[in-house]
């Protein structure tokens, strides 16, 4: 889900201590000018700089509201022993004539969460100012002010734009569930109103009805996620939130959609909802140009360990161009085959990518049973110093008590002997098994998904019985 309102300075990292001190001292330096610029500029650099507070309260008292403004913004990523003195200069600050200066104290309050500004911060609500009204609304939901939620409620039928974006960001904040269904009719007049760059207040809203949990706006992001460019992939990503399954079936067929973003939600929404019927289309996506893409339907597959996929996945752990998937594609590979899977391990046992053989003994280590042959290659890894710890594991589980991979599977697992006709080409039933599993995709839109699906199961189940002939 996205996150409201966060400032870059919070998590920025910060330069090595001798030359941060090194930049404030220039900055300090800077906050003299006679240019109101410079000195707004150079109060800014020194909240990002988490410098000593001191200068940015003096800065306080400077003539030029610009200046001030920046300051009392700056001084709400203040921290140190003066924090008293900085709350008591921003409270004062909230009175100042200026109303930018007033709006950038209220929202220091709000981030250095001064609870006990409340209710000076609430009489904000009324000034006539709506950048001011917008500064109060959000730091009093970062304040966790819940017994106002219902009247920063109330600005969500504000005709001023700025007002009604905080009033949604804070009722998703404060968990006020009953601004649900003003929020949802709300976003049914954006979509036809807004303009066509408009996305700002569209995303909010749909974020804000996924945390409060709102399922009556599933049919509503449904269509948004199928029709709205520019704001498919957050319908989608709320759909997740509020674990809508059966918008994965209406869904599935965009897998094919061009975006790389709404491509990677559908995948999550796919296994978030534990909808098979997309596997066609997901294994196809093993070998989109996309790392992002072929990365998250691995991901989908092997929670599914589908065993239709495991001739693209050996592929990939063997030829991924991304070094980083390849052992992915390595576990991925082992979950799906279990011991059958050994053949290709011993071989990737030996692979330049060390990442690779880890994942080699990752998967040796979690195996029912190895042979003899097997566990010497693990004692051959043992001695690979890029992956001896996770070799001298997999050995370790082997001599105590096998850790069984789950045998929740998808499709059967029996190895018992199967009978076919004496005269039946096996390889070429499996070739042609193999070429119409790899053409379903292709039928999205065509067929109905169900149907898809169920021929899908079939063919799997098929080629699981054939391969063990």
């Amino acid at each position: 889900m996205g996150e409201f309102e966060t400032d870059a300075r919070l998590s920025a990292e910060q330069p090595p201590l001798e030359e941060r001190q090194v930049e404030i001292n220039q900055i300090l330096r800077q906050l003299a000018s006679r240019n109101p610029r410079l000195r707004s500029q150079a109060a800014q650099r020194l909240g990002e700089l988490r410098a000593e507070p001191v200068a940015l309260m003096a800065a306080l008292d400077d003539p030029n509201p610009f200046v001030r403004s920046a300051a009392a913004d700056a001084l709400g990523y203040a921290a140190g022993d003066q924090m008293a003195e900085v709350v008591d200069r921003l409270l004062v600050a909230i009175d100042d004539p200026n109303d930018y200066v007033c709006a950038s104290a209220i929202h220091s309050l709000g981030i250095l969460r001064v609870e006990p500004a409340v209710r000076q911060i609430e009489e904000c609500l009324d000034d006539p100012n709506p950048f001011v009204v917008q500064a109060a609304i959000l730091a009093l939901a970062r304040l966790g002010a819940v017994e106002l939620g219902e009247r920063l409620a109330g600005f969500l039928e504000s005709d001023n734009y700025l007002l009604q974006l905080a009033a949604t960001r804070a009722v998703a904040m404060l968990g006020v569930s009953q601004a649900g269904e003003r929020l949802l009719s709300n976003l049914e007049i954006l979509l036809e109103e807004r303009g066509q760059k408009d996305f700002k207040l569209p995303k909010a809203t749909i974020d804000a009805l996924a945390r409060l949990k709102v399922c009556d706006a599933v049919p509503l992001l449904i269509r948004i996620a199928k029709e709205e460019v520019g704001l498919r992939s957050v319908a989608v990503e709320a759909l997740i939130g509020l674990q809508a399954d059966e918008a994965a079936a209406l869904l599935a067929p965009m897998l094919n959609d061009p975006s790389d973003r709404l491509r990677r939600h559908l995948i999550d929404l796919m296994v978030s909802a534990d909808y098979h019927g997309a596997l066609p289309l997901i294994r196809g996506l093993l070998k989109d140009p996309s790392a992002q893409i072929r990365a998250a339907a691995l991901t989908a597959i092997q929670t599914w360990r589908d065993p239709g996929a495991a001739d693209p996945v050996r592929w990939m752990a063997f030829h991924d161009p991304n070094p980083f998937i390849r052992p992915q594609a390595v576990i991925c590979l082992a979950m799906i085959l279990e011991q059958d899977a050994l053949p290709d391990l011993m071989v990737l046992a030996r692979d330049l990518n060390p990442q690779v053989r880890q994942a080699v003994a990752s998967c040796l280590g979690r195996l029912g049973s190895l042979d003899g042959e097997a566990l010497s290659v693990l004692h051959q890894l043992t001695k690979d110093s890029q992956v001896s710890e996770t070799a001298g594991l997999a050995l370790q589980a082997h001599q105590a008590d096998p850790l069984d991979l789950p045998d929740e599977t998808i499709y059967m697992q029996d190895r018992s002997p199967v009978y076919t006709p004496p005269d039946l080409d096996i390889e070429f039933l499996l070739r042609l098994l193999k070429q119409w599993q790899a053409g379903l995709a292709d039928s999205y839109g065509q067929a109905p998904v169900d149907q898809i699906s169920e021929i899908d199961r079939a063919i799997s189940t098929l080629l699981a019985y054939l391969k063990k002939r």
